[in-house]
């Protein structure tokens, strides 16, 4: 697991604070993909590190989804899938590491590994909640 990969951990003691900081990390990262997952419950978004690791473990948690595409900061398509098999990547070097972590979670070699990916709307209650203190008005 590399330095950009934000596991979620909800067991652990401080679980809100530890949240909150996973959170203000994650928005802070330059390297946030969006995920738009089309499911039989309808249509949901999270955000993550985007780290081939991370888009592998995302995709490979989601195997009953109709689809999701992950699109960058600037709301860009990243990657397209269709269930969870990859459908286009414009980046093929990105694909290509992207495979090497999904292929062995689709083929029941590995398990997908839990990452940090909050709703969307978790990220707009973070961004809403009230702060108190230090801040000029």
């Amino acid at each position: 697991m590399n330095a950009n990969t934000y596991v979620d951990r909800p067991n652990d003691k401080g679980t809100a604070l530890d949240r909150e900081r996973q959170l203000a990390t994650l928005l802070e990262d330059d390297d946030v993909l969006c995920a738009h997952v089309y499911d039989d419950s309808g249509y949901s978004e999270f955000l993550f590190h985007g780290s081939p690791e991370n888009i592998a473990n995302f995709i490979g948690a989601r195997p009953m989804v109709h689809q999701i595409v992950l699109t960058d900061r600037q709301e860009r398509p990243v990657l397209w899938t269709i269930g969870y098999f990859i459908d286009r990547c414009p980046d093929k070097v990105l694909l290509e590491k992207v495979k090497k972590s999904l292929i062995p979670i689709q083929m029941c070699e590995a398990e997908a590994q839990p990452i940090y990916s909050p709703s969307m709307g978790e990220v707009v209650a973070y961004l809403m909640r009230p702060t108190t203190g230090g801040e000029d008005k």
